[in-house]
């Protein structure tokens, strides 16, 4: 596919159109050399729904390390050896702080993140 034709799938989309999913896998499957030609299309489809407004977000790593997962990617995984700083989950307070700050600056979302499959119920 060339940039015309990633233009035109983009007009369909925001016009409602509903294409076969093997359209939306080829793209997946478009080498590298011609990922660039998505971009037109891509751009018409973020204009159309988000325009060009940007979004800012926040994360607070409410609870840092030795997470049981062997992500052989992820520096928390207590499988390997990474320096990462290691520390329980934050206590109410300290979790609440980086919300409190967010709601004073132009950051729209602020996420809490921890290590490990889940947080206990408790």
């Amino acid at each position: 596919m060339d940039k015309k034709d990633f233009i035109a799938l983009a007009e369909d989309i925001i016009n409602g159109k509903i294409h076969d999913n093997d359209i939306y896998k080829n793209i997946l499957l478009i080498p590298d050399h011609e990922v660039f030609n998505v971009l037109p299309g891509a751009e018409i489809i973020r204009d159309f729904y988000f325009g060009r407004e940007v979004h800012l977000c926040s994360i607070c790593n409410g609870k840092s390390g030795r997470c049981s997962e062997d992500c052989r990617f992820c520096s928390q995984s207590a499988f390997y050896r990474t320096g990462t700083p290691t520390y329980p989950l934050m206590d109410k307070k300290g979790l609440q702080e980086g919300g409190f700050y967010a709601c004073k600056t132009p950051i729209n979302r602020y996420s809490i993140v921890t290590t490990g499959k889940g947080l206990s119920t408790k």
